[in-house]
C-alpha cells in the first residue's frame, strides 16, 4: 500500500492521479472540514514514531509520500527517520520556493518576521494559525491575520483580527483584500506556489517579509507531481 502524507494542493493532485493504485492519505486534522482527496483517507495524528511504525506494519506499507507542508519540517524529518528505520521507499514532494527578490525582507524565523514589523503598523499575517505564538514580538501592531476557518479560537494578539478564507490565486482579489485592511506590511513564509499576494502586494507597495524554508536532511526530494508519479509507479509494479 502506498501512503501518502497529505495536506497540500499537490498531495491531492498526486492522490488523484493515482488513484487507481492501492493507496491511503492521511490528513493531520488541523481543520474541520478538510479537503477532499478521493481516495480512502484517515484523519489524525498516529500516535508518535511507533504508532506510525505500527500502522505502517499493520496496513502493509510499502512507499511512503510525504506531501506535506513545506514548513512541516518536524513530520518531515521524523517521516524519513522512521521509514529508513523500517526500510520503507520514502519520497519528498516539496513545491519549490518562490525566488526572494532584492526588494523583499528575507528572515530566517517568525521571530525575526515580527521584529522586522515597526510598532504601531498595519500588517497582514500570512502565515497560517498554528505558529502565531511566535509572533509575540508585534507587539503594538495591528495584525490582520489570514486563517482557513473560524474554530471560535481567542486572537491572540492586541489589535488587530482573524480574516477567514483561503488566499485567492486573483491578484486583483488579493489587492482588494490589503487595500480594504489598509495594511503597509505583508508576512508570509516562503510556502511557494501560487504568488499572488506577494505580486499584490508589490503593486500595492507594501514592505514584503519572507519566512525562508527550515533546512531538513531528507531524501529523495521532488518539486512536481509528475515526477513523484513516476517514482511511486516505478515502486508499485
Amino acid at each position: 500500500m502506498i501512503l501518502v502524507l497529505a495536506g497540500t494542493t499537490e498531495a491531492r493532485m498526486l492522490c488523484r492521479r493515482i488513484a487507481d493504485l492501492e493507496l491511503t492519505a492521511s490528513l493531520a486534522g488541523v481543520t474541520e472540514a478538510p479537503m477532499t482527496l478521493g481516495v480512502p483517507t484517515r484523519i489524525g495524528g498516529f500516535g508518535g514514531g511507533d504508532g506510525f511504525l505500527e500502522f505502517c506494519k499493520n496496513n502493509g506499507v510499502g512507499v511512503v509520500v510525504d506531501a506535506t507542508h513545506p514548513f512541516a519540517a518536524r513530520i518531515t524529518e521524523r517521516t524519513y527517520r522512521l521509514c529508513t528505520q523500517a526500510r520503507i521507499p520514502y519520497l519528498r514532494l516539496e513545491r519549490p520556493a518562490w525566488t526572494v527578490k532584492p526588494t523583499w525582507h528575507s528572515v530566517r524565523d517568525a521571530a525575526s518576521a515580527a521584529a522586522a514589523v515597526p510598532q504601531g503598523a498595519r500588517v497582514f499575517l500570512a502565515t497560517g494559525r498554528q505558529t502565531l505564538q511566535e509572533f509575540d514580538a508585534l507587539g503594538k501592531a495591528e495584525v490582520f491575520v489570514r486563517v482557513v476557518e473560524d474554530t471560535g479560537a481567542e486572537f491572540p494578539f492586541e489589535r488587530g483580527r482573524f480574516v477567514f478564507g483561503l488566499p485567492s490565486k486573483s491578484v486583483e482579489a488579493e489587492k482588494a483584500l490589503l487595500s480594504m485592511l489598509g495594511v503597509g506590511y505583508l508576512v508570509t513564509k516562503n510556502s511557494g506556489g501560487s504568488d499572488a499576494k506577494l505580486r499584490a502586494a508589490e503593486e500595492l507597495g507594501l514592505s514584503i517579509i519572507v519566512i525562508e524554508r527550515p533546512e531538513m536532511e531528507v531524501g529523495p526530494v521532488v518539486a512536481t507531481v509528475e515526477e513523484a508519479e513516476v517514482w511511486v509507479r516505478a515502486r508499485c509494479r
